[in-house]
């Protein structure tokens, strides 16, 4: 009987091993049930060991097949966590061996696909010219602000504007939905998608090339926007880990003809807010580091073999800068989850209140320059803000 084994035949650290027994953890049996944060906090071992602790007790059948509803429950599959599996490790030589007999695309190739790869527009004007026409496919974004500068009403907007068809200048995908915080509300996409839905009809009669498919509505969008609530960062990494998967098996589904082939495609990842479950249940912050270094990784890779768009939603933090000897303390507000991860995110966007305004500011790009726009937050979504007359 597996459920009985004695805790030394598992192969841990001797010191979480004996960490483990003096918290009256002697078999396998009683560590059945228990949460990786219920087990580091009861047993003093971080949240990592933990998670080796219970990765341990999976048999290979359990790793292999993790399983998630729109609630996640902890992980399954978390070898990754605490470093690669011989499985693992045999499929990276392979993608080594097949990566050398690739052949390398030139500069040139590159500029051309990205001239050619279209963007997730805000419905804000000013902030899609800052950004170059919009949100980048295969790249991840990023938007900072304090609470009350409209960052769940971007990420639901961009969420909706993925399915604005091809023949209207979108992508024509859809998308996933991550909420960490319980801001996500049903009743107000449907408000946005029903406002997006009406400016397609306008736009359709203005110009008649322009055609709205007969299978986009309300219910569509709702259907097709997948939703995950999830509640710590276990539950948070554990789901961007078998996102490929889950990607994959939402937009397998058969395609009518009369419908574009893309239908089916995911073409945007929202996740509101990262740093959410990164701020609480951390005493040893380089197993945080380590995590959000993991976490940039999948993602990256997901936004690039997909080719979608990864936006993410951070919390804002208070930054104190010594004066000098006649100054006083300045403080001043700075993107949460500290200076490792301000390299995470290929663009990033700073929202904050100016004359009255929220406004957008880009700070961090690769080929844009920075640069300010105000936007406004209305009951259809986010809007352009228009000068008085």
């Amino acid at each position: 009987d597996s459920s009985a084994r004695e805790l030394g035949t598992l192969g841990l650290v001797p010191s979480v091993e004996s960490r483990l027994v003096r918290a009256g953890f002697r078999t396998t049996r009683d560590l059945q049930g228990i949460k990786a944060l219920e087990l580091s906090k009861e047993a003093n071992i971080t949240p990592q060991e933990a998670l080796q602790v219970l990765n341990s007790l999976r048999k290979p059948s359990d790793i292999d097949t993790p399983t998630f509803t729109n609630t996640p429950k902890t992980p399954t599959n978390l070898s990754s966590f605490g470093g690669p599996t011989s499985q693992q490790t045999q499929q990276s030589n392979k993608q080594l061996s097949q990566t050398g007999k690739k052949r390398g695309r030139t500069a040139y190739e590159l500029l051309q696909e990205e001239k050619e790869m279209p963007m997730i527009v805000t419905f804000c004007k000013d902030i899609d010219e800052l950004l170059g026409g919009g949100i980048a496919l295969g790249k991840l974004t990023e938007f900072t602000g304090a609470p009350g500068m409209g960052k769940t009403q971007m990420g639901m907007q961009l969420a909706i504007n993925s399915f604005i068809p091809v023949s209207f200048g979108g992508v024509g995908g859809k998308s996933i939905y991550i909420d960490t915080e319980g801001s996500f509300v049903a009743e107000r996409a449907l408000e946005m998608i029903e406002s997006l839905l009406e400016h397609l009809r306008v736009m359709e009669e203005d110009d008649p090339s322009s055609f709205t498919p007969s299978h986009l509505s309300s219910d569509y969008i709702l259907s097709n926007l997948i939703y995950y609530r999830v509640h710590n960062y276990i539950e948070l990494m554990a789901l961007v880990h078998v996102l490929p998967d889950l990607i994959d098996s939402y937009g397998g589904g058969p395609s009518q003809s009369a419908v574009p082939s893309n239908r089916d495609s995911f073409k945007l990842i929202v996740i509101d807010s990262v740093s959410f479950p990164f701020r609480q249940h951390f005493d040893d912050y380089s197993v945080r580091t380590r995590l959000l270094q993991t976490l940039t990784q999948e993602l990256m890779s997901i936004a690039n073999k997909k080719e979608l768009a990864v936006v993410l939603m951070n919390q804002v933090t208070t930054k104190i800068t010594p004066g000098g000897d006649s100054e006083r303390e300045k403080s001043q507000l700075v993107p949460a989850l500290g200076e490792l991860w301000s390299h995470a995110c290929t663009t990033k966007l700073m929202l904050y209140w100016q004359d009255g305004h929220r406004v957008a500011h880009l700070y961090k790009s690769p080929s844009l320059k920075a640069g300010t726009a105000p936007y406004l937050v209305t009951q259809g979504g986010i809007r352009t803000v228009f000068p008085q007359s």
